[in-house]
C-alpha cells in the first residue's frame, strides 16, 4: 500500500472489500444515524456461559440481527491468564520482512498453530493493516503493517504512526498517541500501532463529525482525538473492540458482527441510505461509556472481523465475511477452520501451558 492518502489506504486493511477509486461524488447526507439501541448492558435475552476461571462469554441478537458478543477476563479470579499478540509475519516463509500471505489463515488455524504451546482461551482479530496487490503477490494480496509491533518486547517495523498504539507492560493495558521507536520498548512487551482510542482515563475522545467523515475529508488526529478513519467510522458495520479497568484486572473484548455485508454498509453510509446492521465509532463509543471502563480502542472491523472462543469440546469460531467459511460454527478440529485471516491475532491463554489440539 503505496498512498497512504488515498481512500483504500485510509480504509486500511480490515474494510477491503469494495475499496476501489469511485468517481461518483457522495450524495448529501441529511442527519447522522442515531446511536444504536442496543449499545447498551445487560443486553435482551443474552447467554453466558463460563470459557475458563475468570473468564465469561456473552452471546446475544441485537435488535438489527447483528450478534453481539462480550467476552470477559478477570486477571484477578484467574493469575495464570496472560494477553498475547500473534503477527503472521514473525513465522512465515521470510519472518519480519513485512509481507505476510495472510489470507489463508483465519482465525481458526492461528488459534491451532498457538495451541501447539499455549492453552489459548479465546482470539480474535488484531489491529488495521495495509495490503499490497501488486504484481507478484498472492491472490488476496501482501499484509503489511501500517505502523511498528513489538513482540516480546522487541520492536518491528519502523514504517509508520497512525492515531494509538495499544499494548502491555507489567500485565498492565495502555495505549499511547503515536510513540516514538525509541519509547516502544521502554513501554511494552507487546503492542500494534493503529488502534483507535475511544476512551481515555474513562472520558470520551473526540470522533470525526458525520458529514466532514462521509465527505472523505482527512483531518490531522490529535491527542484529544480517538483517530479518523473518513466514512469507516460511521459505517454501521462488524466491529471489535477492547476494553479495560483502571486497575488492568478487567479486560472486555466486544465483537460486533453484522447481519449483512461490509460492502453494503459502506454504500449505505456514503450516499445517504438507511442503516444497514452493525455499529459505527459513536455506538461502541455509547457503550463502553455506559459500562464506565477506564481506557477503551477500535481494533479492526469490517469483512476481516473474525474469533474463536474455547468451548467444552474445541472452538466455537465465527469466520470472517471474507472467507470461504463466513458465520459461526462449533469445530472439534481446527484444521476444518476458515481462511480470510487478518495480519495480527490477540489472544488469551493460561500459563502453564498445555497443549490442546496437535499440529501436523
Amino acid at each position: 500500500m503505496n498512498n497512504l492518502g488515498s481512500l483504500c489506504a485510509i480504509l486500511l486493511s480490515g474494510f477491503i472489500a469494495g475499496c476501489q477509486n469511485d468517481p461518483t461524488p457522495l450524495a448529501k447526507v441529511r442527519t447522522a444515524p442515531a446511536v444504536n439501541p442496543d449499545a447498551v448492558s445487560p443486553w435482551k435475552s443474552v447467554q453466558k456461559r463460563t470459557v475458563a476461571t475468570g473468564v465469561t462469554f456473552e452471546v446475544a441478537t441485537g435488535s438489527d440481527n447483528s450478534s453481539l458478543n462480550l467476552l470477559t477476563s478477570d486477571f484477578q479470579a484467574n493469575p495464570h491468564l496472560r494477553f498475547g499478540i500473534y503477527d503472521q509475519d514473525q513465522d512465515d516463509e521470510r519472518p519480519f520482512d513485512n509481507q505476510s500471505d495472510y489470507f489463508p489463515n483465519g482465525v481458526g488455524h492461528i488459534i491451532q498453530k498457538l495451541s501447539a504451546k499455549k492453552d489459548v482461551v479465546a482470539a480474535w482479530n488484531g489491529l488495521f493493516f495495509g495490503y499490497d496487490r501488486g504484481p507478484g503477490s498472492p491472490p488476496n494480496g501482501w499484509a503489511t503493517h501500517i505502523g511498528p509491533v513489538v513482540l516480546d518486547g522487541k520492536v518491528y517495523h519502523n514504517v509508520g504512526r497512525h492515531r494509538w498504539t495499544f499494548g502491555v507492560k507489567d500485565g498492565k493495558f495502555k495505549a499511547l498517541f503515536k510513540p516514538s521507536k525509541e519509547q516502544l520498548p521502554q513501554e511494552f512487551e507487546f503492542a500494534a500501532d493503529g488502534a483507535q482510542l475511544l476512551i481515555k482515563d474513562g472520558e470520551p475522545l473526540k470522533i470525526q463529525g458525520f458529514e466532514e467523515s462521509v465527505s472523505g475529508i482527512h483531518v490531522e488526529d490529535t491527542i484529544k482525538d480517538a483517530g479518523s478513519i473518513p466514512v469507516v467510522d460511521w459505517m454501521k458495520t462488524s466491529r471489535t473492540s477492547l476494553a479495560w479497568s483502571r486497575d488492568g484486572r478487567f479486560l472486555w473484548v466486544l465483537i460486533v458482527v453484522e447481519n449483512g455485508h461490509e460492502t453494503e454498509s459502506k454504500l449505505a453510509t456514503k450516499y445517504g441510505k438507511e442503516d444497514t446492521s452493525g455499529w459505527n465509532l459513536i455506538d461502541l463509543q455509547e457503550y463502553w461509556k455506559k459500562q464506565g471502563v477506564w481506557y477503551a480502542v477500535n481494533s479492526d472491523g469490517g469483512v476481516v472481523t473474525q474469533f474463536g472462543v474455547k468451548a467444552e469440546v474445541g472452538f466455537e469460531v465465527v469466520g470472517a465475511q471474507q472467507s470461504n467459511r463466513p458465520g459461526r460454527r462449533s469445530l472439534k478440529d481446527l484444521e476444518q477452520s476458515s481462511n480470510g485471516g487478518s495480519l495480527q491475532t490477540f489472544y488469551i491463554w493460561t500459563s502453564p501451558a498445555r497443549r490442546i489440539f496437535t499440529v501436523k
